[in-house]
């Protein structure tokens, strides 16, 4: 069974200790668990084409690492971030399944086609 991943906090010590300078700083967003490679893969491959130009965003660990503005962060980093794990936890649920109704190996057989 799926266990959907969740922004949990922003970890503000360690925001506070990865400024970068001129206003831009790495953002720790702590996330409810680690993501699998699956969930990893889709979420990378979201964040190759970001939506604001000003925003990178990546996973280390548990934790989503954001650069960008503290002051952008609620109203525009957030509830894009938040829309991309749900994103990520519907595509994983919809594999899953699929996965589960091949058997065992699905999901070797879904990677040779």
């Amino acid at each position: 069974m799926h266990e959907d991943i969740s922004i949990v906090e922003l970890d503000e010590k360690l925001t506070n200790r990865k400024r970068v300078g001129g206003g831009i700083c790495n953002i720790y967003l702590r996330l409810s668990r680690r993501p699998n490679q699956r969930w990893l893969d889709m979420f990378n491959s979201i964040q190759l084409y970001p939506r604001q130009s000003m925003m990178t965003a990546h996973i280390e660990d548990k934790y989503i690492v954001v650069k960008g503005t503290l002051a952008d962060f609620e109203s525009v980093y957030l509830p894009q971030l938040q829309d991309d794990v749900k994103h990520c936890n519907e595509q994983c649920r919809k594999y899953s399944t699929e996965d589960e109704s091949r058997g065992p190996l699905g999901f070797l057989f879904s990677l040779m086609k």
